[in-house]
């Protein structure tokens, strides 16, 4: 009997050490088996979608040009003999751009004045001849006649409105007897002043000459413009004045203009353009011997001495977030300036980006400066906002990973479920969501290793 219980006793014993030795390879076991997961299983960080604004950055750098562009023009019509300057050379006030050969003109200008004298020596010659043939007498009657033909004429005007106006058949038949007797009245006034045959022929005659008269101070004007240009005014007012009134009557007395006021064809016609700013030679906008018109550019510069244009490329994917008006920071060197968009166009020579342009005061640097722009623009508020590295891209589109949370048999199961989505915008750090998740997910940002559709994950800190 005492056999029997010692057996029991010992199978006992080995049976509780088995039992232990069972739990402690179970232990070490389940101790590896979550070691070996954590090696494979990668691990996340995930955060929740937040509400906010995005913070729009937009950064480029460019070289400082003129913004005013003078053209240079010539006050006459001129055949260019010389260009003095190239394209991109830098000028002063005063320096020589061009010689211009005005003989062609100054002999156009000698020709119309020499008309115009001899116009006006003939009008004052039917001028005269006219006043010898009336009488004071006569004129105050032309004048008295002519009033009485101006009043009858503003009657038959208000016949004529009265006319138009009238309503109902008696009305129009008064209307029109009145009209009738108006027109009479006017064409009886001008067979009166018709009568005054001497009279209106000296009336007319000083007409012609006052006319005569105003085109040669303006034919005189042109020629003594362009002398001034070409020998620093050689006719002053009182001089030129006295020397056409001796050419009208050197041209009454039988003679000829050219007996007073000579003009010498092989005579020097040359004159020098000069710059009227200082600035560099945009461009040379003709060749040697064109003739210029008047007013037309014979080339353009830049104007240093007024406002700076600052020029810098942006991106299409950036562009869409800047408008005309919005205010960037321009920096020259260690100074910095609040600028307004002036213009937004597509680059001609970089397909895909955009030329953005912007003002600045004279006083902001030089020309060829190189300056920096810094644009911020905070944007509408978003109900979806993700960190920028959680969104990823393939050849389906845009997506985020969801993190997905279950209990299951060994505990809570945590796995990644790709979902598609589109990003309205973006900033440096985080982009806009339209649709695809809630605030409510968690989105995973960063992994330490690659996961894809359903993969186990573990949450870092986890």
């Amino acid at each position: 009997m005492m056999k029997n219980e010692t057996r029991d006793g010992a199978r006992r014993a080995a049976a509780g050490r088995a039992l232990v030795i069972f739990l402690i390879v179970m232990a070490a076991l389940t101790l590896v088996n979550r070691t070996l997961t954590d090696m494979v299983i990668p691990t996340v960080s995930a955060y929740a979608p937040q509400r906010g604004a995005l913070e729009i950055q937009i950064n480029a750098d460019g070289v400082l040009a003129a913004a005013v562009h003078a053209p240079v023009v010539v006050p006459e019509a001129a055949r260019v003999r010389e260009i003095l300057v190239k394209n991109g050379a830098g000028v002063k006030i005063g320096d020589p751009l061009a010689t211009l050969d005005y003989g062609d003109v100054l002999k156009e200008k000698y020709t119309a004045l020499s008309d115009a004298i001899v116009n006006s020596a003939d009008k004052q010659r039917a001028y005269d001849r006219a006043s010898a043939d009336v009488s004071s007498s006569a004129i105050s009657m032309l004048k008295s006649r002519r009033e009485a033909l101006d009043a009858a004429e503003m009657a038959l005007t208000k016949m004529q409105e009265e006319l138009t106006a009238a309503k109902g058949d008696d009305n129009i038949a008064a209307a029109q007897r009145n009209l009738r007797r108006a027109q009479e009245d006017v064409d009886y006034r001008k067979r009166k002043v018709d009568e005054l045959t001497d009279v209106r022929n000296f009336v007319d005659a000083g007409k012609d000459l006052a006319s005569a008269q105003e085109k040669l101070k303006d034919a005189a004007d042109a020629y003594f413009d362009i002398n001034q240009l070409l020998h620093d005014n050689p006719y002053a007012d009182a001089s030129g004045s006295a020397l056409i009134g001796e050419a009208v009557r050197a041209v009454q007395n039988g003679g000829s203009v050219s007996d007073v006021l000579a003009f010498d064809p092989q005579g020097e016609c040359i004159s020098v353009l000069t710059s009227p700013v200082m600035g560099d030679i945009i461009s040379v906008d003709v060749n040697v011997g064109a003739v210029v018109s008047t007013n037309a550019a014979v080339m353009t510069i830049s104007d240093r001495s007024r406002e700076l244009k600052l020029t810098v490329e942006v991106g299409d994917d950036k562009v869409g977030d800047m408008a005309s008006g919005d205010i960037a920071q321009i920096i020259v060197d260690t100074d910095m300036f609040d600028c307004p968009v002036t213009s937004i166009a597509a680059s001609v020579s970089n397909p895909g980006m955009f030329e953005v342009e912007f003002i600045l005061p004279g006083a902001a640097g030089a020309v060829g400066m190189r300056a920096s722009m810094r644009f911020r623009k905070r944007t509408q508020n978003y109900d979806i906002l993700i960190p920028l590295n959680a969104l990823r891209s393939d050849n389906d589109g845009d997506f985020v990973y969801v993190v997905d949370q279950s209990e299951g048999s060994l505990g809570l199961n945590t796995t990644v479920r790709r979902v598609g989505v589109y990003a309205l915008e973006k900033d440096s750090t985080r982009a806009a969501l339209q649709s695809g998740v809630s605030p409510r997910d968690l989105i995973v940002a960063r992994s330490d290793r690659s996961i894809g559709d359903g993969d186990r994950v573990r949450l870092e800190g986890n």
